[in-house]
């Protein structure tokens, strides 16, 4: 069974650093394990011309990957056919040079039939057994391959269910991606949730369904080295003292305007001043809400503190030296952050919606993500309570163990084969 993996995302993240989010993670740490197992045997880019370039030098850079060969496009060989086809068709043998009108036409029709084909070398699919879209929909000529067993992950179906947190683009990919799922068509998802709401949405066989779990990275552990921490903190400009600790994209799902209300009552509430909120992540869509909040918060401006992307290698110390992971999203197909905290020993609060519980089990606090007072309670229970971080704290150790790449990458393989027998 000859298996090929998409990694066009990966390529994405290699040319825009802030795309190194959640999906990227997941389809680099499936892919590597799925590696280890000697299960890909071929990467794709996609259709895309582009992203072959960007997973090219992607590649580069990671040692694992780079040993799987990436399929190349071959639209050189396909516009040279094209071009001979058209001028044996239009153009006499006795033509001896072309008007600007005719090279006009020429290239107009070069154009619109390199939009009608795919750039992928086709010829290079006739022994896959297995296609897996890790994102985006199954590329056309794929999809008209019917000798190939297709596999598309599906994270969420939040763009979907509440398009109203979404951009217009993250909507018409997972409606595409929809589209493309076919009766015979074996789908991922990474929650019972997603589950649950691709079923309901789409007419597919729930046993074609499979709940792969997704897991933190192996670099995500307890930082027990205290000046590291503190040399962090410093070059993030993070005061002095204890801080609370969010980590997502800046946008309307990720609740983040509640974080910062529930904040400021907090601090109120325990009239200390060296506590402060440290937001990570991207500037998402429509965050202009989030830095609203923050000024309308004069007092707390030096207290809360927005440091954008910050890169792998800096977070598990950040996590390791927060007091609190507070992540109270409306909606998540997974939510790995909570995971990643758990996983360096930190109390975690979060939303009982959606996946979040899944991950979270007994280890963290969960309540509604609208429960402003419930939120706040909590964090003064924390940050007053040695005893009880500690408590929340071994549990979350305890949890984040029953996650792995190890089993992600297993159960994955299984549907691969699972389709094979099909």
């Amino acid at each position: 069974m000859t298996l090929v993996y998409d990694i066009s995302v990966l390529g994405m993240g290699q040319y825009h650093k802030t795309a190194r989010t959640g999906i990227f993670r997941v389809i680099e740490s499936l892919g590597e394990a799925l590696v280890r197992r000697r299960a890909i045997d071929r990467l794709s880019a996609g259709s895309d011309l582009t992203s072959y370039f960007r997973c090219k030098d992607y590649l580069r850079e990671n040692s694992v990957l780079q040993t799987v060969e990436l399929i190349e496009p071959s639209v050189n060989r396909l516009v040279r056919e094209i071009l001979d086809r058209y001028l044996s068709e239009r153009i006499p043998a006795s033509s001896t040079s072309l008007g600007a009108s005719f090279r006009t036409r020429i290239g107009n029709r070069i154009k619109r039939e390199l939009r009608a084909v795919d750039a992928l070398n086709l010829p290079a699919w006739d022994d896959v057994g297995v296609y897996h879209s890790t994102f985006y929909p199954v590329p056309e000529p794929i999809v008209n391959l019917k000798h190939v067993k297709k596999v598309i992950t599906v994270y969420d179906l939040i763009p979907i269910k509440f398009p109203e947190f979404c951009r217009a683009g993250a909507i018409d990919i997972v409606k595409k991606q929809m589209a493309s799922i076919e009766p015979d068509t074996w789908v991922t998802v990474i929650s019972e949730s997603t589950k649950v709401d691709l079923c309901s949405y789409h007419d597919i066989d729930p046993a074609h369904v499979v709940v792969t779990p997704l897991a933190a990275a192996a670099h995500f552990s307890q930082c027990t080295d205290a000046d590291r921490i503190e040399l962090i903190k410093k070059d993030l400009k993070i005061p002095e003292g204890r801080y609370v600790l969010s980590l997502s994209t800046l946008e309307p799902r990720k609740n983040i305007a509640t974080t910062i209300r529930c904040f400021a009552k907090v601090i109120e509430e325990l009239g200390q001043t060296d506590v402060s909120l440290v937001l990570v992540g991207t500037q998402g869509w429509d965050f202009q809400d989030v830095l609203q909040e923050i000024d309308n918060s004069p007092r707390l401006r030096e207290r809360i503190i927005v440091t954008g992307f910050v890169s792998d290698e800096l977070l598990s110390p950040l996590y390791s030296g927060a007091s609190v992971f507070l992540y109270p999203s409306f909606y998540e197909g997974f939510g790995l952050p909570p995971l990643e905290a758990m996983q360096c020993g930190v109390p975690v609060i979060t939303s009982n919606t959606s996946s979040l519980p899944e991950v979270v089990g007994d280890a963290g606090i969960m309540l509604a993500p609208n429960d402003e007072e419930g939120i706040c309670q909590a964090m003064v229970e924390l940050l007053s309570s040695d005893d009880r971080r500690q408590e929340l704290s071994d549990r979350s150790l305890r949890q984040a163990k029953k996650f792995s790449w190890d089993r992600t990458a297993d159960l994955t393989m299984d549907v691969y084969a699972r389709a094979m027998r099909e």
